[in-house]
């Protein structure tokens, strides 16, 4: 009984994390939003500032998630690989 379960809950792990990652994107996105509208009179840095903090924390927690909970490996090389030609 429970070896049945075992190949479900490994199935299951990309699930959770999928789950997690579109719950918090729109949070994500309002919290954007209410930055570039609350900083409208500043200069850009400031904008800039909490746009590259908000943009880093996103995706620290993708690869935290796209790591640990959905057991895909995301390394360094292929995360920064240029693909365009540039």
């Amino acid at each position: 009984m429970i070896t049945t379960k075992v190949p479900l809950l490994k199935w299951m792990w990309w699930i959770i994390a999928v789950w997690f990652l579109l719950g918090t994107s729109p949070v994500y996105y309002i919290l954007w939003l209410i930055w570039k509208c609350a900083t409208l009179a500043f200069p850009r840095w400031v904008y800039e500032f909490g746009d590259d903090f908000l943009y880093s924390l996103y995706q620290r927690t993708v690869l935290f998630f796209c790591q640990y909970c959905s057991g895909v490996e995301v390394s360094k090389e292929f995360a920064f690989k240029n693909t365009t030609g540039m």
